[in-house]
This record gives C-alpha cells, structure tokens and sequence, in this order.
C-alpha cells in the first residue's frame, strides 16, 4: 500500500466517519497517523477502520483522536415543558 492507496483508504474509509468540522487535527495529520500506524503494525494488509466518539480505530486498536467528541446534550423534563409552552405560544 503507498502513500496514495492510504490517502484513498483515509477519504473512503475514515473521513466520511466524522462529521464536518469536528476534526482536532489537520487532515494531513490523519494520514500520517495511518502510516505509522501501519509502520508499527508490520503493515498489515487489510485494514477497517472505526472513528468512536472522535477516537479513531483501525483494526480495533486504538490509533489516537481525530475528532472533537460529540457533545452531550441534557435535557430535562423541565426544558421540555418549556419549550412547549413556547412552540405554543408561537402558534407552532
């Protein structure tokens, strides 16, 4: 595999995992986490590839954050009631 056939696995594979703008580091970044990845990995043939809460994963080993981490969001019975009576009030 050379340097275009992991740019390649990267757009195909890991990329299209993380939403837009949430990367934490340049893309070209990625490609270099790949490669050494696969360097330290007795380049391994065939690769899959996960992104879990902006961590990336390639062959369920941990390679290192690519991405922000999704934010968690509450909400509560109160929020909810609230913005009822909003939505109401609007005529929506």
């Amino acid at each position: 595999m050379n340097r275009k056939d992991i740019i390649t696995f990267c757009n195909d594979q890991i990329f299209p995992q993380v939403k837009c703008g949430m990367f934490a580091v340049n893309l070209i970044e990625v490609v270099k986490m790949v490669e050494q990845f696969r360097r330290n990995h007795n380049f391994p043939e065939s690769m899959t590839s996960k992104v879990n809460n902006g961590f990336l994963y390639i062959n369920d080993i941990p390679v290192g954050r690519i991405a922000l981490r999704e934010p968690k969001v509450f909400v509560s019975d109160k929020a909810a009631y609230y913005e009822g009576k909003i939505l109401r009030r609007c005529g929506l």
